[in-house]
């Protein structure tokens, strides 16, 4: 939609389509009273189409995380091209090894300090699902591994409680669908 800072206003797709299919002849003032628009809207707009016309540049690339093609507006050089799927997952494979010189950076003391705050924290929802989990040593069900592909992102503390598992039963399970590629990698 064509728009300059000193406009104030944008136009509808319906304005636009009106514009190109508007006589040459026709003034701007003309227009902007037939379609209700502020006339340096309708000014900015006309010049706009007249010079870049009524399309918008595509560039025609590869997904950077899985390799398909891949259609998106502008000429692409500035930014990594991915599909919508693909984006969370490649932006979390990005991440790794600036988190991993993060972790290293951290004194020995911080270190321990966190593997001690996650130590308390699963050992605390560890006891908490041990003593209310209902399905304990039992087989995983079709049902239960569906819930667990299904809702992944969400903290295991809460499906191990919602599944009537251990903690440690859900980690474990986890881990088991990653091997099968059920899962993302963590």
């Amino acid at each position: 939609m064509p728009w300059d800072p000193g406009v104030s206003k944008h136009l509808t797709d319906e304005q636009l389509w009106a514009l190109v299919c508007a006589d040459p002849a026709v003034s701007n003032r003309q227009l902007a009273d037939a379609l209700g628009a502020p006339k340096a809207t309708v000014a900015s707009a006309r010049w706009r189409l007249r010079r870049h016309g009524w399309t918008c540049p595509v560039s025609y690339e590869m997904c950077r995380h899985c390799g398909r093609p891949l259609t998106r507006q502008g000429n692409g050089q500035e930014r990594r091209a991915y599909h919508p799927d693909c984006r969370p997952v490649a932006v979390q494979e990005l991440r790794k090894p600036r988190d991993r010189r993060r972790w290293d950076a951290l004194p020995v003391e911080e270190r321990r300090d966190s593997f001690a705050r996650a130590h308390a924290y699963i050992d605390q929802h560890q006891e908490a699902t041990q003593a209310t989990a209902t399905q304990r040593h039992g087989r995983w069900t079709a049902e239960e591994d569906a819930v667990l592909i299904a809702r992944h992102a969400e903290p295991a503390h809460v499906l191990a409680t919602e599944l009537g598992r251990t903690l440690y039963g859900v980690y474990r399970r986890r881990d088991r669908l990653s091997d099968r590629g059920l899962l993302p990698k963590r």
